[in-house]
């Protein structure tokens, strides 16, 4: 699940890195080679944006798996303490 959490972890950094390169070429003139990095920037700040949500969820079903394992784990402890209890409880 670490590698899961990095992987969304970066993907937020680079998206936030893009959306600030994008807000800091926006104050610039309205030159040709100004209006290609914005573009430019623009472009990197969409293609963050999009892969942001898939890292996300990969990292949220990780995090739904080590819930869900550990709950499971709770679940089948707790049936089997009952069932001995109830096995000693009947050999009496």
């Amino acid at each position: 699940m670490c590698s899961y959490a990095a992987a969304y972890k970066k993907a937020v950094d680079d998206w936030v890195q893009a959306i600030r390169a994008a807000e800091a070429l926006a104050n610039r003139g309205p030159s040709m080679s100004a209006m290609e990095l914005r573009d430019e920037a623009h472009f990197k700040k969409t293609t963050h944006a999009r892969e942001r949500p898939k890292h996300e969820r990969t990292y949220k079903d990780a995090l739904r798996n080590v819930y869900l394992r550990d709950m499971t784990h709770r679940i089948e402890r707790r049936i089997r303490r009952s069932e001995f209890r109830r096995f000693n409880c009947s050999r009496q």
